[in-house]
């Protein structure tokens, strides 16, 4: 399924942390899921965005879609849920091992139950 991101969330004047260049395969035969998301403004129009890869980097599903006015960490945290979620309900990902990649350290972190952050977040972590 492929949404488009509303326009005014495609651009930002805000600085990001470099992303490499380039794309590293997951071990032995799994998956990757690279997500992201992002806010213009705190709070701001929020989108998200996922791509599935297997080992040779094609290219198995991706996902983009608008999800309101957020801060910035809440459409990371969305965009995470996304994934596993959709994990969750493809047969063929079922029993799969898929690498869930967030560039995002605060949102890594609460997902790891390093915290939750914001009270609004505890559902969509703990559904993760």
């Amino acid at each position: 399924m492929l949404l488009n991101i509303r326009d005014s969330c495609s651009t930002s004047n805000l600085k990001k942390i470099p992303v490499p260049e380039f794309w590293s395969p997951p071990n032995g035969g799994a998956l990757k899921f690279n997500v992201d998301g992002s806010a213009k403004g705190s709070p701001g129009n929020a989108g998200i965005g996922e791509i599935l890869r297997d080992e040779t980097g094609k290219v198995l599903g991706y996902f983009s879609s608008f999800v309101g006015t957020f801060d910035s960490n809440t459409p990371e945290i969305l965009a995470i849920h996304g994934a596993v979620d959709m994990c969750s309900q493809e047969v063929s990902l079922v029993g799969k091992e898929i690498d869930n990649v967030s560039y995002s350290k605060v949102a890594v972190s609460w997902v790891n139950s390093d915290g939750f952050g914001s009270l609004r977040h505890v559902n969509t972590i703990l559904d993760i």
